[in-house]
């Protein structure tokens, strides 16, 4: 860790490295990466939070006011481990995530595309599946537009 500046406008610079722990009841592997806080702006790079569901890959910036800019991957994405499922809803399978977040902490937006090769909804076997998203994350709500799925799985 690197700190210079004043105490009113602080410049902090370093790696982060954290293993096994817990935010907001959610359980990590672990958190990596290289950070920047100088007076209010933060910048994150080559952050990876390893989840049990998927380890996550993002790096950008948040300014003094709290606007977003993040660009993030998430590859293996275990669907069935999601918090966010509808438990009468039977998913198996994984997703790949590629997406921006931008908007503002207390409003984030997210944008990107989904991909999986296959995924079993309810007893039946999706394959080739590909689609655009823009959720809101305050609301967990999904709007998927330009989706495919293969109409005949081999």
């Amino acid at each position: 860790m690197h700190i210079s500046g004043t105490a009113k406008h602080p410049r902090v610079a370093g790696n982060m490295n954290l293993t096994d722990g817990s935010v907001q009841t959610y359980l990590l592997k672990g958190i990596s990466g290289k950070y920047l806080y100088d007076d209010g702006f933060i910048n994150l790079q080559d952050f990876v939070v390893g989840l049990f569901v998927a380890d996550i890959k993002f790096a950008g910036t948040m300014t003094k006011d709290q606007k977003l800019d993040f660009d993030i991957v998430a590859n293996n994405v275990d669907i069935s481990k999601s918090p966010y499922l509808d438990r009468n809803l039977s998913i198996e399978g994984l997703l790949n995530v590629d997406g921006h977040i931008d908007g503002y902490v207390a409003n984030p937006l997210f944008n990107g595309s989904v991909e999986s090769k296959e995924l079993k909804i309810n007893g039946e076997t999706y394959t080739d599946i590909a689609g655009v998203y823009d959720p809101f994350l305050v609301d967990i709500v999904l709007k998927i537009k330009n989706i495919y799925v293969n109409p005949n799985p081999s």
